[in-house]
């Protein structure tokens, strides 16, 4: 895309990964996340096991590979399916302590409570969204609160609850790190972990499919992040995209498919918390580039200053997981339920 884009990402970019230090502190971090893995594989480190059936949605890189949207999508079939399921998060970002809490669907709090779990809320208002840091006691709350299946949000890492499906997330990014870790590429863990995945999920994030990982892993399904309106407009429409997400790229590509124009990105830091001089300054630079309006992901809306009666009134996109054959992941989580799994 050959558009004006102003990147405040600084340090937390994505895609950082240059300077000499990069790849000696990849190394380290590569030294304490395999000490943790022998720990868990070896059993000395133990995983706990609650009374309910917890499916993982996780990934092997950091931001932006879909977890939301993936697991927006599979808590609203299960719904469909009549399946009691509770959504369980650490509350990335959120300020609001260790106590478990659900979050208010209809008031989310995401400066409490974190960005993704108070759009989870808000988008699936009958489905509880429990945030815990500590995620035993999350789902002893869910278990209170009637749920009979956990999705545990961003859960691949966290080996400290037991799961019975991990559901890993692949996508290109984790694909052009050519298996470095972080800070040197994008990955939290060697490839090799990607063997105690039970499924491997290619995400399409509007480029096409990524290459399955270069190991030998079941990959059972494709699936693609789309942006869906909340609000009609007209082809042609000029925006502005402003974004605080993991991968902004995949989500100006997404407007230009919907028929837009976009002419200018501000992209902020992934879970960037706004101020309302921010999104003056981004208003000034789209009517400097005879935008439209201001163009925004659910996951920002939810973070917009409130108060300000002067601020735009920004359109806002959903980032929907559009999963080809789906139904038999659908029907395996759920026959954990019905089966009696756990219980």
């Amino acid at each position: 895309m050959n558009i004006p884009i102003t990147d405040r990402r600084g340090v937390r970019k994505r895609e950082s990964g240059g300077g000499v230090w990069a790849l000696p502190a990849s190394w380290l971090y590569g030294l304490g996340a395999g000490t943790m893995k022998a720990l868990y594989d070896s059993g000395m480190l133990p995983a706990r096991r609650v009374p309910l059936p917890v499916v993982s949605i996780g990934a092997l890189s950091v931001g932006g590979s879909g977890k939301t949207p993936f697991v927006l999508w599979l808590a609203r079939r299960l719904r469909e399916e009549d399946v009691p399921v509770a959504i369980l998060s650490r509350g990335y970002g959120g300020n609001g302590g260790a106590t478990p809490r659900v979050v208010d669907p209809t008031h989310p709090d995401a400066a409490r409570d974190g960005d993704e779990p108070a759009l989870m809320a808000r988008t699936l208002p009958d489905v509880p969204v429990i945030v815990s840091p500590d995620r035993a006691r999350g789902a002893a709350l869910a278990d209170g609160r009637g749920a009979r299946l956990l999705l545990l949000d961003d859960g691949f890492q966290h080996r400290k609850l037991a799961r019975d499906l991990d559901v890993v997330l692949w996508e290109a990014a984790a694909a052009a790190s050519r298996g470095r870790l972080l800070p040197a590429g994008c990955l939290r863990e060697p490839l090799s972990a990607l063997h105690r995945a039970d499924l491997v999920v290619l995400m399409d994030r509007g480029q096409g499919p990524p290459p399955a990982p270069p190991i030998d892993v079941e990959v059972v399904m494709n699936a693609k992040l789309v942006p869906v309106a909340r609000q009609r407009l007209l082809q042609g429409t000029r925006v502005h995209a402003l974004s605080g997400i993991g991968d902004p790229e995949s989500f100006e590509r997404g407007l230009e498919t919907l028929g837009l124009v976009v002419t200018g990105a501000t992209r902020y830091a992934d879970h960037h918390a706004w101020r309302a001089s921010e999104i003056r300054e981004t208003l000034d630079r789209a009517n400097g580039e005879e935008a439209d309006v201001i163009a925004v992901t659910a996951k920002d809306w939810v973070r917009w200053p409130r108060g300000s009666g002067d601020l735009p009134i920004p359109a806002v996109f959903d980032l929907a997981a559009e999963v080809e054959a789906g139904d038999a992941l659908v029907g395996r989580v759920a026959g954990m339920v019905r089966g009696g799994s756990n219980r």
